[in-house]
């Protein structure tokens, strides 16, 4: 799963983790264990935070909606609450927020891509097609 985006990367492993029968406290261990990223580390202060109840924690409010929304669901889930549906509404959610992210890229992809040609190549076009004429007239002069 590699370059996939964290928070689906997060979602997809509990969705499948939870459709296995695992419980949502021993995925978040599992998960802390098994991954080194900094979602790793965002759920595990999160997780420390849920278990402390006013210990020190980073602010969520830095984390993107669907971390939040995502850390909603598996508070809801520690709880007994079943949040597998919510889940999946969640994914589809996230698969169109990635999608509309990679069509602006795309988007804006060939303009990106005229920077070097305008910038390097078009300058030594224009010496190759206008240096026999300079050439020409310092000659003569």
């Amino acid at each position: 799963m590699e370059g996939l985006n964290p928070t689906l990367k997060l979602l997809l492993f509990f969705k499948s983790g939870i459709e296995n029968g695992q419980s949502v406290r021993h995925l978040i261990e599992k998960y802390g264990k098994e991954c080194q990223d900094a979602t790793a580390d965002h759920l595990l202060s999160w997780w420390l935070h849920q278990q402390d109840k006013g210990g020190s924690h980073q602010k969520t409010a830095s984390y993107s909606r669907y971390l939040r929304s995502l850390f909603t669901l598996l508070e809801k889930g520690l709880s007994g609450a079943a949040i597998l549906p919510s889940l999946a509404i969640l994914e589809q959610d996230l698969w169109l927020a990635i999608n509309d992210e990679l069509d602006n890229y795309l988007v804006t992809l060939p303009f990106k891509l005229l920077i070097p040609l305008l910038l390097l190549q078009f300058p030594a076009i224009m010496l190759l097609i206008l240096g026999p004429l300079l050439q020409q007239i310092l000659n003569s002069l």
